[in-house]
């Protein structure tokens, strides 16, 4: 049945594709990326979420509220990186305490600002410090004989506390800003109110560059309700003030140039304000969002690309009373693009933190989803710029992502993942306007992937020698499961590597010692990275220690810059994943002092050797062959010495690849001389020898413990993995089952490699 709706869907494409879309069109990234997962936390009873904060270990802080025996509790959630639960914490009290604010602490532990009735018609500012394990470490209240409560806090370059909320104690009637600064052990370091002679409240604060404060909230008493934005000394001395009409901020932070970005609302219906600010917070420009309803905005933060994220409230899209509102900006505030989270109940987003891996995590609470009549709502995206209709996130849209939007046909929407819904603002079905989008998307590849990069979707198969031919180290025969990655179309070419060095040594990361490369701080000389030609004439990277550059060498009146790069070590491999994640912002795979790969990261590294046998074979399963294109081999398909001694090496020219060598001695070919296999990816067989990220165990087959998924290779086997074989080794070597290995710091001329990218 499945099967059947996705042909009749594919007919569809087809048209939409040919005749154009006649329910109109949008471009790919206008909808945002698409949702990556969604979780909710509570019990049966209300619960909300205020704040969020991603955390050293990938994961996720989230601050609320939990309703206990008929008192509110501050409600503590961390999480995995994928969301699920690692632990919560309720903090009781006999009276009302809540959670406003959390920001992860230096030592690795949490703290939280929000509100505590001392008694029962009493409360004060509230603030707590947690160990990492989110056991209570100290608790503060600050407070005279009125109502205070906190909004914000933040710890400040010194290891201590500000908090920014309100307090009635010296303005009894209304209120005042209040702003604390703390001691790391939240002693108080000093106090200090600000407003006039109505209500005010602080809802957000920043350490600024200068060591000062910026305050956003609202104000009374100056006419009608303002928007207030405060900045101090250090100390907490006023430095300026400013108001803004007709609405109140919410959030406010400090952005690259000095000035400041402000999110807000109108009191009684309105829509989303966004305001840009000079340093001297004088407005630089405004901008509202929203419909015919009422709309909130709740929090706001710079993106790395200079634009602004928005979450909070909307009572005009999605699909129910209140929807959550995420709107992102250009630098000069124009929408890119909005969506709409939720049931057909009321949800809000509360707050919103882009991730490091370029996605944006969303918390808040749902009426329509989980286990209570309110719960946590924890949201999070995929990178920015993955399109929209990629609904698993894998880079690319294809049948993966039409089947996921059959099985979700007109049904509304729920908590599910992956999330269909994802036309503009979204309607709150799956439908044809969904299905427009991925129609129009369809066979797009993620454009944060390299044009020499090429996808390889996940799967199983069966690793190891299906011939019996080879060494006992390539069974048993062993299925695999791996997730989907990208890897090199080529090989690492010369100039690539060159470009590295080049870099590297213009900026201290590296050294050349006797014509060997280092990193800089090796002082014991022990990690080579590569050799240069003049400690090695295979080299082909020449280094002038007088000019200070490195640069490729021309082998006759060939240019080697395309060939691939030899004379690499493991280190040095590992080292170019590292600088090409670097120049292109993406997170570094690899620790250079431990000489570890968190895999967690989404950058550049090698591939395990099971990711390597895999895109090797190039999607060759039934049956499973010799080699990438089949079981013969020959010079037409591949750099290396023919000998004629095996059966399936069948070329007509013997001895090694006539087209690359000079009468005497073999050479590398340029990358891309051959064809490529089923997935697109050239020279798995012959030209270098390939380095692997796995550690090397003649038995690690027979020893690792079943289901293979995503195996990475044993630990402390001192040598690494190489695969593929080399120009001048025979045919056995360049099966692409056959394993060989070599220690870290070993180069020669056998050896290059490339890299792999997992955005996942």
């Amino acid at each position: 049945m499945i099967e059947m709706r996705i042909s009749n869907l594919l007919v569809i494409v087809l048209i939409v594709i040919v005749g154009g879309s006649w329910w109109g069109t949008e471009s790919a990234l206008a909808d945002g990326p698409p949702v990556q997962w969604q979780k909710t936390f509570g019990g049966s009873s209300k619960e909300n979420g205020y704040s969020v904060q991603q955390t050293e270990d990938g994961g996720y802080i989230i601050a609320g509220e939990y309703l206990g025996l008929q008192m509110r509790d501050v409600y503590l959630i961390k999480t995995e990186p994928n969301g699920a639960m690692q632990w919560e914490k309720t903090f009781d009290w006999q009276y009302d305490d809540w959670g406003s604010s959390v920001q992860q602490t230096t030592d690795g532990g949490y703290i939280i600002a929000g509100g505590k009735y001392i008694s029962k018609f009493e409360c004060d500012v509230y603030l707590l410090k947690t160990e990492p394990n989110g056991n209570s470490q100290w608790e503060k209240t600050f407070g005279a004989i009125g109502g205070e409560y906190g909004s914000s806090v933040q710890q400040t370059s010194d290891g201590g506390y500000i908090i920014a909320g309100s307090t009635e104690s010296y303005e009894p009637d209304y209120g005042d800003v209040y702003l604390i600064k703390t001691e790391p052990n939240g002693a108080m370091q000093w106090e200090k109110t600000f407003g006039g002679s109505s209500k005010e409240i602080g809802y957000s604060v920043q350490q600024t560059t200068d060591g000062g404060y910026i305050i956003v909230g609202y104000t009374a008493s100056f006419g009608t309700e303002h928007g207030y934005l405060i900045k101090t000394e250090p100390n907490g001395t006023m430095q300026w003030e400013k108001t803004f009409e007709p609405w109140r901020g919410s959030s406010v932070q400090q952005t690259s140039d000095g000035g400041y970005i402000i999110t807000g609302y109108s009191d009684g219906g309105g829509d989303v304000y966004l305001i840009k600010t000079e340093p001297n917070g004088s407005s630089q420009w405004e901008k509202t969002f929203g419909g015919s309803g009422t709309e909130c905005g709740y929090s706001v933060q710079q993106t790395s690309d200079g634009g602004y994220i928005i979450v909070g409230s909307t009572g005009s899209f999605g699909a129910g009373n209140y929807d959550v509102y995420l709107i992102k900006t250009a630098p000069n505030g124009s929408s890119q693009w909005e969506k709409t989270f939720g049931g057909s109940g009321y949800e809000w987003g509360s707050s919103v933190q882009q991730t490091s891996d370029g996605g944006y995590i969303i918390a808040g609470n749902t009426y329509s989803f989980g286990a209570g009549s309110t719960d946590v709502y924890l949201i999070k995206l995929c990178p920015e710029g993955t399109l929209s209709g990629d609904l698993n996130c894998d880079g690319i849209v294809n049948a993966k992502d039409l089947d996921i939007l059959v099985s979700q046909w007109l049904q509304p929407r729920s908590i599910s993942y992956p999330y269909a819904d994802i036309y503009g603002l979204g309607d709150g079905i799956v439908n044809f306007n969904d299905f427009a989008v991925i129609a129009s998307q369809l066979l797009t590849i993620d454009h944060r992937v390299p044009d020499d990069m090429v996808y390889i979707p996940g799967g199983e198969f069966e690793m190891g020698d299906h011939f019996s031919e080879g060494m006992f180290d390539e069974l048993p025969i062993h299925t695999v499961f791996l997730d989907s990655f990208f890897i090199g179309k080529y090989e690492t070419t010369n100039m690539q590597y060159c470009d590295y060095l080049n870099s590297a040594l213009l900026v201290g990361d590296i050294k050349v010692v006797g014509e060997f490369v280092y990193d800089s701080n090796d002082s014991g000389n022990n990690y080579p990275y590569c050799r240069t030609h003049g400690i090695d004439t295979d080299s082909q990277i020449d280094y002038n220690d007088v000019s200070k550059v490195f640069t490729v060498r021309t082998k006759g009146d060939r240019d080697m810059s395309d060939d691939p790069m030899i004379e690499v070590s493991w280190y040095g491999a590992v080292a170019y994943c590292n600088w090409r994640s670097q120049q292109e912002g993406k997170e570094a795979c690899y620790n250079l002092s431990a000489w570890e790969c968190d895999f967690s990261k989404h950058g550049y590294r090698l591939p395990t050797e099971a990711e390597w046998e895999y895109a090797a074979r190039g999607g060759n399963y039934n049956p499973y062959n010799r080699f990438p294109w089949g079981d013969t081999i020959s010079h037409s398909q591949a750099n290396y010495y023919s000998s004629g001694s095996q059966s399936y090496d069948i070329s007509p020219t013997q001895g090694y690849h006539p087209a690359w060598n000079d009468g005497i001695i073999p050479y590398t070919a340029p990358v891309g001389s051959f064809q490529a296999n089923g997935y697109g990816v050239y020279d798995v067989s012959g030209n270098v020898y390939e380095w692997c990220n796995d550690q090397y165990s003649s038995t690690y087959y027979s020893m690792t413990p079943y289901p293979h998924v995503n195996p990475t290779g044993p630990v402390s086997y001192g040598t690494y993995v190489v695969r593929g074989g080399t120009y001048p080794l025979v045919a056995t070597y360049c099966r692409v089952s056959e394993r060989w290995s070599k220690y870290p710091e070993f180069s020669d001329r056998h050896f290059g490699f490339r890299i792999v990218l997992d955005l996942h």
